[in-house]
């Protein structure tokens, strides 16, 4: 039985299916028929299996925990600050408490050494004790303002079980051996030293060479040579304090409070500071009211 089909293209209808071409249009109907004969191909559509599905999800899971981890750990890290790193630690051994008593004579204060009037006397455990002892408390030091024309004084004070503020270390030792004196290393120098020098060895900066001469009257920034012995602080700590405390800054100009000792002259300070004679006139127009008494503080220009 012949069956009908219809033109695609002037849509006529009651087409026998043995024409070759459209009655209306002559349209070549081959191609169309070849066209419908071919059966429609179902789409695929892919469907993973469960065991991929479970495996995805695992993997997600997992970079999950990883990642959340890493930031926990980051945060721990940067909270706290690398916390552990760095600390000291000291033996457990037993604490030894030792008392360290301060006596001041003179008025019952403690003068500034290199003062006749007055000396630093202090009793308290010897070196060996005091290397057992734990970290000590920093100690309180209180220092008066300077007087022009009178004696500075350094008071320091130690309450109840407080110690000394540093433990002397062996570097204070180098070249040199410990004085009666327990408050001072007594250093014997060599031809190449020099104030700076020293200062910058056993304080930490050679800005401090006038604590060098506050203590050792009996030398000069210049006359500093082989074989001159100079008491140094065992206590660096106090360096930094009392340097501040006897000189002065104005402008690019800094001036020294030096104490006078016995004996000082205006022909020996003006050596003693500036290697010559021929500037006495500096010394006397800074200090105009000048009675050159042992104890006076007398100001200095130092180059």
């Amino acid at each position: 039985m012949t069956s009908i089909i219809s033109c695609p293209i002037c849509h006529l209808d009651r087409i026998s299916s043995d024409k070759a071409k459209c009655p209306q249009c002559d349209a070549d109907l081959t191609c169309f028929k070849v066209l419908e004969s071919l059966p429609d191909e179902q789409v695929r559509v892919k469907i993973a299996s469960r065991r991929q599905v479970s495996f995805l999800a695992a993997m997600v899971l997992f970079l999950g925990l990883v990642s959340a981890l890493s930031l926990f750990q980051l945060y721990r890290i940067n909270g706290l600050g690398f916390f552990g790193f760095g600390l000291q630690s000291y033996p457990s051994s037993t604490k030894v408490t030792a008392k360290t008593e301060v006596k001041g004579l003179a008025g019952n204060q403690l003068a500034p050494a290199g003062d006749s009037n007055g000396r630093l006397e202090i009793s308290g455990p010897s070196r060996d004790e005091v290397e057992a002892l734990s970290v000590p408390k920093k100690a309180s030091i209180q220092t008066p303002p300077l007087k022009k024309g009178g004696q500075g004084v350094f008071e320091q004070k130690t309450g109840g079980n407080e110690r000394l503020q540093e433990v002397p270390s062996e570097r204070h030792r180098e070249n040199g051996s410990c004085s009666q004196d327990t408050a001072f290393w007594t250093y014997t120098a060599n031809e190449n030293d020099t104030l700076w020098g020293i200062a910058k060895k056993h304080y930490g900066s050679g800005h401090y060479y006038p604590v060098l001469l506050e203590h050792n009257s009996h030398v000069g920034i210049y006359n500093v040579g082989d074989g001159v012995r100079l008491r140094i602080l065992k206590y660096s700590g106090l360096a930094k304090k009392i340097n501040k405390s006897i000189t002065e800054r104005e402008g690019n100009k800094l001036y020294f409070h030096y104490s006078v000792a016995e004996g000082d002259t205006l022909g020996s300070l003006a050596c003693k500071f500036y290697k010559t004679r021929d500037m006495l006139k500096r010394i006397t127009d800074l200090n105009s009211d000048m009675k050159l008494q042992p104890g006076e503080r007398v100001r200095i220009l130092l180059e």
